[in-house]
């Protein structure tokens, strides 16, 4: 929600952030709980740990979120378009940056 407000003045911060989380999520030191706490959202993603983790984030999300929960949908499934720019402010591989923010959409509108 904050690059959505700030990404026209600002540089790309929130964005490299957003990247930066959806990376950790995936790393090795969540792998467990992941396992242990998360297994459904595993399977749903044919055990890609990185878009697992990234559906956990969306879910986690909606939950501190609540009722504002449906501002982020909207801001992220206009960004998961080809034409959204939120994937190439992320850094990196912008094809590939649209794949984790699916996922971090299909946990918010889970949870939403």
């Amino acid at each position: 929600m904050a690059w959505d407000d700030r990404h026209l003045v600002m540089d790309d911060r929130d964005a490299v952030d957003l990247h930066s989380l959806l990376t950790e999520y995936a790393s090795k030191a969540h792998t467990d709980t992941m396992y242990d706490e998360h297994f459904e959202r595993l399977e749903r993603h044919d055990f890609d740990l990185a878009l697992a983790a990234a559906d956990r984030i969306g879910a986690e999300a909606a939950q501190v979120l609540g009722a504002r929960t449906s501002d982020l949908v909207a801001i992220v499934g206009r960004e998961c378009a080809d034409a959204g720019v939120l994937p190439a402010d992320m850094g990196t591989d912008v094809a590939r940056n649209r794949d984790p923010l699916r996922a971090v959409l299909a946990g918010l509108r889970e949870q939403g």
